[in-house]
């Protein structure tokens, strides 16, 4: 019988779509069944995942991508000119059922520097126009769909100085194992002072010693390879290029903190890494670590490391109260480590070479190097690793970035960064990287729409579980957009509500959705006046 947090539950639910093309009312009948629970129950977590479906859909669903990076690339446009073209608009189908149009939030999968991207069904696209997009349906009605193409390139993978991790080789976890006690690996983490790379920066060896700590035989590894931040295309690049790297790290983590079982919670787009981190992890003898691959169901908040525990556990992907933390009370309850995929890619490379070696790339209070994903307004969009403290004139310069207006930092949570700041330094003294997105704003851009759309970025992402996120992000893309009244200043309005939501948001989705904003405000308050 299936038990309260049990993954299966989701699993189900992505195998009966996969079978019947959508949930439908028999095949809910029959998981409900088979799992021992309530319909109601399942229709409460099919509904919350953007990729679950409960409904009729086409044969063919065009996903185009409207995060920021594709739309400075010209989403928009390519959303209305294909409305036009097939006669329906996003959500609807075609009367023949062959075409259905949707807008996603962030499709990954390297796209951002590709756009406008796309996904039929499965398959990617980039570099779309209306006439690539009119030859890829035509090709599909005449039953010759078009092979997904590769948005990540080995020329837009390059380095500012030493890199770290881009050409990396480390030996077997076995031989970085043998000999190396608990504690040891706990030390050198520690020593190291490395930080997370999914945003957070929280310590890891911190982290580490308080599940190494925490009472129970029991624990586990997580790797969040969820990565839903609009800007960000490294992790794929990991996953797929430096899969043992990843993997390494997992069971150097388990080793330190005494877990025996680790899992890898995938984004649901990302097949291509499914099939690598498959591949290698068929070689690991689970009697040493046994390492699990989960895949998502589409929802960006499923990044924050307590809502991915949920949504892992079978569950909606709502995040949870805290404390407790994860490292003392995580995954089924148990003490787990919770660890970005860059951030296990820098484990066995401290275990193999050194916390002293590490500590002298970056800066003291920033060590090692950083993953920046560079797309927008830039000639030569790419991955580009470089130490931390690296100033942010230097990755611009590497990506043959123009005339700009601003720079997005960190992805669609993070810092607008205008020209006048453009000297400083991309560490956690000073500008924080983030996960790494550095999106390119050009100087004839409208500040005004770019946040509108990432307020509708995160109206769409939200899980809806607090009124402040909920009705706080729609309300200031409906002022951005001029579709209501705010009875008062825009600029004061947006500013009181933009305070609202980071008092008094539940988690750090409602709490950071309005920063780029705010810095909009602050550094370009002229695009805001109210006869705008």
């Amino acid at each position: 019988m299936l038990q309260f947090n049990d993954p299966s539950l989701l699993i189900e639910l992505k195998k009966g779509q996969a079978e019947y093309g959508y949930l439908t009312a028999g095949a809910m009948s029959e998981i409900a069944e088979r799992l021992s629970v309530s319909v109601s129950r399942l229709y409460s977590v099919a509904t919350f995942y953007s990729l679950l479906d409960t409904e009729q859909q086409a044969r063919f669903t065009i996903r185009l991508c409207a995060n920021m990076s594709c739309h400075l690339a010209g989403a928009d446009d390519l959303v209305a000119s294909a409305s036009k073209m097939l006669g329906v608009r996003p959500g609807e189908i075609t009367s023949d059922g062959m075409f259905g149009i949707e807008t996603i939030s962030c499709l990954g999968a390297g796209a951002c520097g590709s756009g406008p991207a796309a996904m039929i069904n499965e398959r990617l696209y980039t570099h779309l126009n209306i006439e690539k997009l009119a030859w890829l349906i035509s090709e599909i009605r005449d039953g010759r769909p078009v092979p997904a193409e590769t948005a990540l390139q080995e020329r837009w993978i390059r380095a500012l100085g030493n890199p770290a991790i881009i050409g990396s080789t480390v030996p077997a976890p076995s031989e970085l194992l043998e000999g190396m006690a608990q504690e040891e690996v706990l030390t050198s983490i520690e020593a190291s002072a490395l930080r997370g790379r999914g945003g957070a920066a929280f310590p890891v060896g911190r982290k580490w010693r308080l599940c190494a700590e925490a009472p129970g035989d029991e624990k586990y590894i997580v790797c969040n390879a969820d990565e839903g931040e609009p800007g960000t295309f490294k992790d794929r690049y990991l996953l797929t290029r430096h899969t043992k790297l990843v993997l390494a790290g997992m069971i150097l983590a388990g080793h330190a903190v005494g877990a025996r079982m680790g899992y890898i919670y995938l984004r649901a787009e990302y097949t291509d890494a499914w099939e690598a981190i498959q591949e290698e992890v068929s070689l690991i003898d689970p009697s040493v670590f046994d390492i699990r691959v989960f895949t998502g169901a589409g929802a960006y908040v499923c990044g924050e490391e307590t809502a991915l525990l949920e949504s892992l556990e079978g569950r909606r992907g709502v995040p949870r109260l805290r404390p407790p933390y994860p490292p003392v009370c995580g995954l089924f309850g148990k003490p787990t480590v919770i660890n970005n995929v860059e951030t296990l890619a820098n484990i066995p490379l401290i275990v193999t070479y050194g916390a002293d070696w590490y500590r002298s790339l970056g800066t003291p209070q920033s060590t090692g190097t950083k993953l920046f994903c560079v797309s927008g307004d830039a000639a030569w969009p790419g991955i580009i690793e470089a130490s931390l403290g690296v100033p942010l004139s230097d990755i611009l310069t590497e990506s043959g970035a123009g005339e700009l207006k601003a720079v997005l930092v960190g992805g669609a949570s993070g810092r607008l960064v205008p020209i006048s700041e453009f000297g400083r330094q991309l560490c956690y003294e000073d500008l924080s990287p983030g996960a790494g997105a550095i999106i390119c704003i050009s100087k004839d851009r409208s500040m005004r729409k770019l946040a509108a759309n990432l307020m509708a970025f995160f109206e769409h992402e939200s899980c809806g579980e607090c009124v402040p996120c909920r009705i706080g992000t729609a309300r200031a893309r409906e002022i951005l957009e001029s579709k209501l009244d705010p009875q008062g200043p825009t600029k004061n309005i947006l500013q009181t509500l933009s305070a609202s939501l980071v008092d008094t948001s539940r988690c750090g989705l409602g709490q950071t959705a309005c920063v780029a904003l705010l810095d909009a405000l602050r550094w370009f308050p002229e695009e805001f006046e109210d006869s705008l």
